[in-house]
């Protein structure tokens, strides 16, 4: 399984706010998203 997301930093955070990425990767908790906010910006 994976997630994709636009090259936007807007998805990104859309994405973040939805808690997309956890269901999409079935992650117990919150995931770190700040290496993929860095390299965005």
């Amino acid at each position: 399984r994976g997630a994709w997301v636009h090259p936007d930093i807007g998805c990104l955070r859309l994405a973040e706010r939805r808690r997309a990425f956890p269901r999409a990767l079935r992650s117990a908790g919150a995931l770190d998203i700040a290496a993929v906010c860095a390299f965005l910006t």
